[in-house]
């Protein structure tokens, strides 16, 4: 991110009680209060939310102005700090110890779900999670590739196939199961066992792999 300068006046700050306006991504009024904002404004901060407020109230509009003293976390810090030498952030100790602990064969699984505020589904809530589509990518040592995919071509609960499909795809043993960010993955394979009870003991053994 190319570092930015500060193009409005004070003045054109939105007042306080303009909630709309305390972001540029959202703000009815953009052109009036925004207008000029760049890269790195103060409402990019990660998990900013209150402090982005509060700093947005002390007329601060972007990163780069962000008083030392103030209070973030280490991922904030992180983003600052990379944004302000205008480079990537990249671990390679984490990376690498995460490539160290994967066990083979490794499954790459994905899940798209819905969450209606009215349950189609019997046995399920409002906006619980309920997969309907799979993609399940298996990586053996040798770095050859298969995959595997399924979506529901009906109206029906697709949960039973699902769990029917991942326990005969997924390999047995004890190679990594690996998600972008698998909380939605656990949380729908639980829900899914607690209905289709049979599978409860195979998916027990399925999160203990998850890495």
């Amino acid at each position: 991110l190319k570092k930015v300068k500060i193009t409005a006046a004070l003045s054109e700050f939105p007042p306080r009680n303009e909630e709309s306006c305390r972001s540029p991504k959202d703000c009815r009024s953009r052109e009036k209060f925004w207008k000029g904002v760049e890269l790195g404004d103060i409402f990019s901060l990660r998990e900013g939310r209150e402090i982005s407020i509060q700093l947005f109230n002390a007329r601060i509009k972007y990163m780069k102005d962000i008083p030392p003293e103030t209070d973030l976390n280490t991922a904030q810090k992180i983003q600052i700090s990379s944004y302000l030498e205008n480079r990537p952030f990249i671990n390679k100790e984490k990376i690498q110890d995460f490539i160290n602990k994967v066990k083979y064969p490794a499954s790459f699984l994905d899940f798209e779900t819905v969450n209606p505020s009215i349950p189609i589904f019997a046995k399920t809530a409002p906006f619980q999670h309920v997969p309907f589509l799979f993609s399940l990518h298996i990586l053996e040592e040798d770095k050859s590739i298969t995959h595997k995919t399924w979506i529901s071509r009906n109206h029906g609960d697709p949960r039973e196939e699902i769990l029917k499909s991942l326990k005969e795809w997924i390999p047995e043993g004890s190679g990594s199961i690996i998600c972008f960010n698998d909380m939605i993955e656990r949380k729908c394979l639980k829900d899914s066992a607690a209905v289709y009870t049979e599978y409860q003991n195979w998916v027990q053994t399925v999160l203990l792999r998850f890495q």
